[in-house]
């Protein structure tokens, strides 16, 4: 399960967050450009990475809640520097 976190319209990062994927498979799909910056999807990269490590689709859950426009949780970018942080407890049964 991937919980909610910041959505790709919202957010923007720099040319070298980009450049730091560059070994990463499926990069141009987690990235959208946007002039000069990038505008990355947070659960698509997280998604990308349990795949690579070898989860299989249908054992993957993606909430695509956005904590920048969703009130109820918090969001660095959308409160600023005095943000308060989301929690989550993972259990893994094997």
């Amino acid at each position: 399960y991937l919980g909610p976190s910041i959505d790709r319209e919202n957010y923007e990062v720099g040319p070298e967050v980009y450049e730091a994927f560059v070994g990463f498979a499926g990069r141009d799909t987690i990235f959208t450009p946007r002039g000069t910056k990038y505008h990355m999807s947070m659960s698509d990269a997280n998604e990308a990475l349990l795949r690579e490590a070898g989860i299989q689709p249908a054992h993957i859950e993606v909430d695509r809640t956005s904590t920048f426009d969703e009130a109820c949780l918090h969001s660095a970018r959308a409160e600023g520097k005095e943000y308060g942080l989301n929690g989550l407890i993972v259990m893994m049964d094997f």
